[in-house]
């Protein structure tokens, strides 16, 4: 009878015989053991990859936190907040994810990856040692219960309504950024009055917060980045706070112009605050709060110095709606009083940035606050770098947009969200200038708006607050007095035909600024000129003078270098005013030193280098003020008011200005005499 074939068994042959069959059962025990060992291999190598990719978290977040227990508490925060994980390796595929917990949209953590701006949406999972740290709260009252899954409650005004994972993105992927949605949109900051060392960031809704301050040192930095490649535009703001014996860090980050979102965690000393408000700072500037001072590292956020003062409150409208009966009468007259009203307006501030840079018009409302002059020092030299590239015989584009970035981090601006623009034309360098030279003046203006009390426990009138805060006294001409005719016709006479305008003296001022006189220094020559300017300057003319463009600024737009420009045409010096229809404005008539004269029949930017023996610039124009009289009047010895008709001067017909203008390079030589305030009637 035939063999009948046993049943196949195992992966091998089935054998011929019994032989065989042993034979076989080895075969096969050998193909399962070695197919076991590549799937314990497999496995290894899985929890190997595991286990690196814990090793690598646990390296980012000590570089992140600069320690282990910063680290910790990185970790021991993501848990609590429930970060979405990790994506899994394929070869662990089956096993399901954790499941998230819902949560509302003012919970999400800012993102830890500072390795690329555009980085994952999910933020790299930290371990290390634990901290001593107290349950991580959003800046809302005091411990809720877990909240219910479904509809997450409504964003408070500072915070967006993205998900978690959108949250992420925000602060470190922007090139492909939607538009965020309305409650993210543009923020609308409250009016601050500052507790402590520094205004509490206007995100944080918890009321008897202050910034926490220790040897000099107030841990408060607003941090940003501008790089035109990536379009990022984004800040990132980091405060440690303190209430009685708690503390907590607070963060804030988003695009420029934007609510953003935060985060504040609680900590169970100070020291647990500073660290975190450290080892973040390390993470996004590279820098050590130590040093803070030092040059920003490429490609790195970089410091803006704030100023400490909150934002203006307005005016005397926030006083007076106080207490009206604590508030004593102004001993200062009527008319004065109306000055000081018109150069403190908040409103007009605002519509005078706004008319300079429309990206700048939210400039109240931008998260970054106010510049401070030093802040603005740096804008000056981004510009002027950009100046100078633009001045080679081949301009470098890498280093425009090098420059750009710069500026752009320096003088923070709100584009919305689209990219940065490289700043690749004079025109564009000399509208910048008069961005920052305008926020320079804004910056006095709202010292003196929030100029504190003199004296010991005097109460001041708001108006007078303001007034004393100018240090120069103002004294009003009577509209019946020689002086005030005198002025009407000067103005009169010499006001263009070719400026469409007319204008009306309603109020003028003798203008007494404390020591001018003293340093004023008498070259001969001296003549009654017209100066004219944006009423938002005004509180820095009467505080400080009339002033030359600092060092760091470029020379572009200067038409004969950097320095204080008059002229003997009312109507020329009332265009610098930007006046419109129907509204004041402000023209100053100055005594000017000038001196021997350097006559210019063309523009010339280096003309502030001044020959030997002449003290100032005369830039020669077509037409020119003609007196009728062997000479022109003089309001006092030595000093000339050049008041005559203009008429055109066939022997000027070769000069590139229509009018006369005077430039002096040294503040000494300027002493302002009036101040007039003028109605401007644009349908002449």
């Amino acid at each position: 009878m035939a063999d009948v074939a046993p049943k196949k068994r195992g992966r091998g042959r089935p054998p011929k015989n019994a032989a065989a069959a042993g034979d076989g059962a080895k075969i096969a025990k050998k193909t399962d053991a070695a197919d076991d060992a590549k799937i314990d291999k497999k496995a290894d190598a899985v929890d190997d990859a595991k286990i690196d990719k814990k090793v690598d978290a646990v390296d980012d977040a000590k570089n992140d936190a600069g320690d282990n227990a910063d680290a910790g508490d990185d970790v021991k925060t993501a848990k609590k907040r429930g970060r979405p994980p990790q994506k899994k390796d394929a070869s662990n595929a089956k096993t399901a994810p954790p499941k998230k917990r819902q949560r509302s949209p003012d919970s999400s953590e800012e993102p830890e990856d500072e390795s690329s701006d555009k980085s994952s949406a999910s933020p790299k999972k930290t371990a290390g040692r634990p901290a001593k740290k107290q349950e991580v709260k959003k800046d809302t009252a005091a411990d809720a219960a877990p909240k219910k899954r479904g509809r997450p409650k409504k964003a408070d005004s500072a915070s967006t309504s993205k998900s978690t994972k959108q949250a992420a993105k925000d602060e470190d992927e922007e090139v492909n950024d939607k538009k965020p949605t309305s409650s993210g949109h543009k923020s609308i900051p409250r009016t601050l009055r500052v507790v402590g060392p520094a205004p509490v960031f206007e995100c944080c809704t918890q009321v008897d917060l202050r910034v926490y301050e220790t040897n000099g040192s107030i841990y408060s930095a607003m941090l940003n980045k501008t790089d035109i490649g990536n379009n990022n535009n984004k800040f990132y703001g980091i405060q440690t706070l303190y209430r009685g014996g708690s503390y907590s860090c607070l963060i804030w980050w988003g695009r420029v112009g934007y609510a953003g979102q935060h985060s504040l965690t609680a900590f169970a000393d100070a020291a647990g605050a500073v660290g975190m408000f450290c080892s973040k700072f390390l993470a996004k500037t590279g820098l050590s709060w130590d040093e803070r001072k030092e040059e920003p590292m490429p490609g790195k956020y970089r410091m803006i110095e704030l100023e400490t003062f909150g934002e203006a409150t307005h005016g005397m409208e926030a006083e007076d709606k106080e207490n009206d009966e604590d508030i004593p009468d102004s001993t200062l007259l009527l008319e004065v009083q109306q000055l000081i009203k018109l150069i403190t307006n908040l409103s007009m501030l605002r519509d005078g940035i706004r008319s300079i840079e429309l990206s700048y018009e939210n400039s109240e409302k931008m998260p970054l606050g106010k510049l401070t002059m030093a802040q603005l020092e740096r804008g000056y030299t981004s510009l002027r770098a950009i100046e100078e590239a633009l001045k080679k015989p081949k301009v470098d584009r890498n280093q425009l947009r090098h420059a750009t970035n710069e500026f752009y981090s320096n003088i923070p601006h709100s584009l919305g969200m689209k990219a940065p623009h490289v700043i690749d034309s004079l025109d564009e360098v000399r509208d910048k200038c008069e961005l920052l030279d305008t926020l320079k003046e804004v910056q006095i203006a709202i010292k003196t708006i929030n100029a504190g009390d003199t004296g010991e426990g005097e109460k001041l009138n708001p108006i007078d607050r303001m007034y004393n805060s100018l240090h120069c006294d103002l004294e009003v001409v009577d509209r019946a007095s020689a002086d005030f005719g005198f002025i009407k016709d000067y103005m009169n006479v010499t006001h263009a035909r070719t400026h469409a305008f007319s204008m009306e003296p309603v109020q003028m001022f003798r203008v007494n600024r404390h020591e001018e006189r003293e340093r004023f220094v008498d070259h001969g020559n001296r003549m009654l000129l017209w100066h004219g300017s944006r009423p938002t300057n005004f509180c820095g003319i009467l505080s400080q003078g009339l002033r030359i463009a600092p060092p760091e600024a470029p020379s572009t737009g200067y038409m004969f270098g950097k320095g204080i420009y008059f002229a003997d045409s009312s109507s020329k010096s009332a265009n610098y005013c930007f006046p419109r229809d129907k509204e004041h404005g402000l023209l100053i008539l100055a005594e000017v030193s000038l001196g021997n004269m350097n006559e210019k029949k063309d523009a010339d930017y280096d003309a502030a280098k001044l020959p030997k023996n002449k003290h100032s610039t005369f830039g020669m124009g077509q037409w020119t003020p003609m007196s009728t009289e062997a000479k022109f009047p003089e309001i006092e010895e030595g000093l000339v008011v050049p008041n005559g008709f203009l008429q055109k001067n066939p022997a000027r017909n070769d000069c590139s200005l229509l009018y006369n203008e005077y430039i002096v390079y040294n503040e000494d030589q300027v002493r302002i005499r009036y101040l007039v305030q003028t109605r401007f009637d644009l349908a002449f």
